[in-house]
């Protein structure tokens, strides 16, 4: 059809309404054919001349839903013209114009006016008055869902009464088209509203044969950075069995983004997303991580990140302890170029940074596997200054406390924010374990000795039952750290480590640093364990043996692991004579 439409003269011979059906049409397959959105928009322009007043689109034989079409292809940036874009805009607010349009239309002129960055709150009411209508809902196809959805989260429109009816439209017609899978997850993602059966049902339908196969870069990146996110909800935690299908679907998305249809398709912020989700639900992927690395590496790639985009991907590769120097030295650079010299008070929110992506970018150096004196410095004054941090989460103020206790900026002020932060009833009942293990943390690791925080922090623990295997070397290190025994939960942590997978994920830190915090756990004097729980140490010792021998952990070992490991055993009295021989032997090297 593109083809026949771009022969000589073919183009001349549409109207306007022609113009408007091929332009959404196209845009709404999302079939980016430049050469005709091209000769469209021109023959649009032809059309229009310089009469772009108030009757033009009726004179032009369009109609007011013809209108909302063409806004549609210039929502998606299909199509692109500023004065055609002001006129679309203009004539969509005036009087009368928005009372003859269905909810579809609402949903195209709200995209088309928001991408403009054009807002208005007559619009907003008009839309959420039409879309809460019984008689309107009952009569949304899946396509004027979708539509209102996109609106929604376009506008930041966040009505969780109209989004709840929305959902249940959808749920009894038990169908999306590949098409609207992504969207739909988008926007429930992108306004912060998890509703369990839709999400799930979102999954499942995502898993089905040929879904994914039909997803392009962005859509893949999308899904992954949406259910990440949704299933990532403080507030609103999904069930186990949405979460199980959640990360049933990571691991496929996964195997998705490794096709290299996908990989070479990937722009920066796909990148970023993709990372982010990925670490936000602590399911370490090395080789997609590899790979995405590797893609971000490439010629002039790093230069088309935001600084939002670097935060995000420092974050998630620091989060996952992948330690990737070139990607790390990459993101730094690009985040000084970024800077250049104006790290000023502005500077984050002037380069689209919110204060939790400072708290990534903090978490990164933190880590160590970012390092710039005068990137520190700012972060640091930054999040020192009054009133940034009234805005933090929890996890954000971890992120900034572990920034600025490694570089040793101590200051008494964040301390008892923190304190008086974490432990709010209201804060912890909303802790999932990303949060409590970044409070753990950043307490160890500014050395915050708070006995009822940290047993607060542990009835949080204990009753999900559940720690990705990216925390449990991190929780135990926090507790051994602060000399803070909790029976219950230390029990529960080597249960956990001893499940199957859990050590085989480990790197060799990770086992120098269990072996390290069980044995100072289980040698306290004034709080030593009970003996069922001694039991479980001690059985965790020897297994943690087996795994400290493999050659992938003894050839990465370095002098701090071999030094803990050997104190270790040594301090529960535990003779493994052939693993002492191998870590005199990697000594000795």
């Amino acid at each position: 059809l593109a083809e026949r439409t771009l022969e000589h003269g073919f183009l001349f011979t549409f109207t306007a309404q022609g113009v408007a059906y091929t332009a959404w049409a196209f845009a709404r397959l999302g079939i980016p054919y430049k050469p005709l959105m091209s000769g469209l928009l021109e023959q649009a322009l032809r059309l229009c001349g310089s009469d772009k007043k108030e009757g033009w689109w009726a004179n032009k034989g369009l109609t007011e839903q013809d209108v909302s079409f063409l806004a549609w292809a210039f929502a998606t940036g299909l199509m692109n013209n500023e004065d055609m874009v002001a006129w679309l805009s203009q004539r969509t607010l005036q009087d009368g114009f928005l009372s003859s349009y269905t909810t579809r239309d609402i949903a195209n002129a709200a995209l088309v006016l928001d991408i403009h960055e054009i807002r208005t709150e007559a619009l907003i009411a008009i839309f959420a008055n039409l879309t809460v209508k019984e008689d309107s809902l009952s009569g949304f196809n899946t396509d004027d869902i979708v539509h209102t959805l996109l609106a929604c989260a376009r506008i930041k429109m966040h009505n969780p009464v109209l989004m709840s009816s929305l959902a249940q439209q959808m749920l009894p017609a038990g169908f999306w088209s590949y098409l609207h899978l992504a969207d739909t997850a988008w926007a429930y993602a992108t306004l912060g509203i998890t509703n369990g059966g839709l999400i799930a049902a979102l999954a499942e339908r995502t898993l089905h044969d040929g879904a994914l196969s039909s997803f392009n870069a962005q859509d893949v990146a999308k899904t992954a950075w949406a259910f990440a996110k949704l299933g990532s909800q403080n507030e609103a935690r999904p069930s186990s069995r949405t979460l199980h299908k959640i990360f049933l679907l990571m691991n496929t998305l996964a195997e998705r983004m490794l096709q290299e249809d996908i990989l070479s398709s990937l722009n920066a912020q796909d990148v970023a997303y993709t990372a982010w989700g990925y670490a936000t639900l602590g399911i370490k992927k090395e080789t997609l991580m590899a790979r995405l690395a590797e893609r971000t590496l490439e010629h002039g790639f790093l230069f088309t990140f935001t600084a939002q985009g670097v935060a995000y991907t420092a974050w998630a590769f620091a989060r996952l302890g992948i330690p990737y120097k070139p990607l790390m030295s990459g993101l730094l650079e690009q985040a000084l170029r970024l800077c250049g010299s104006d790290k000023k008070e502005g500077w984050w929110a002037n380069k689209g940074l919110t204060e939790q992506d400072v708290s990534f970018l903090a978490w990164a150096f933190a880590t160590g596997l970012m390092n710039n004196e005068d990137m520190v410095a700012w972060l640091s004054q930054r999040t020192l200054q009054d009133g940034f941090l009234s805005s933090y989460t929890t996890r954000d103020i971890a992120n900034a406390a572990l920034v600025l206790d490694i570089h040793e900026i101590r200051t008494e002020a964040l301390i008892a924010i923190f304190a008086n932060l974490t432990v709010k009833e209201d804060s912890l009942s909303g802790f999932n374990t990303d949060d409590i293990v970044h409070t753990l943390l950043a307490c160890a690791r500014i050395k915050m000795h708070n006995p009822v925080l940290m047993s607060s922090l542990a009835q949080q623990m204990l009753p999900a039952g559940f720690w990705s295997y990216l925390h449990l070397a991190d929780t135990a290190w926090a507790y051994a750290t602060l000399g803070i025994t909790n029976g219950g939960l230390i029990a529960a942590l080597a249960e956990r480590t001893l499940h199957d997978g859990a050590l085989s994920s480990f790197n060799a830190q990770d086992v120098a640093k269990t072996a390290w915090a069980f044995a100072k756990l289980g040698s306290q004097n004034e709080a030593r364990p009970s003996s069922r729980t001694l039991h479980k140490i001690f059985l965790l010792m020897n297994t943690l043996a087996e795994r400290m021998l493999q050659e992938d952990i003894l050839s990465s070992l370095n002098a701090q692991d071999v030094a803990y490991t050997a104190w270790g055993y040594a301090t529960l009295g535990i003779k493994k004579e052939t693993l002492m021989a191998r870590l005199a032997e990697r000594t000795l090297e």
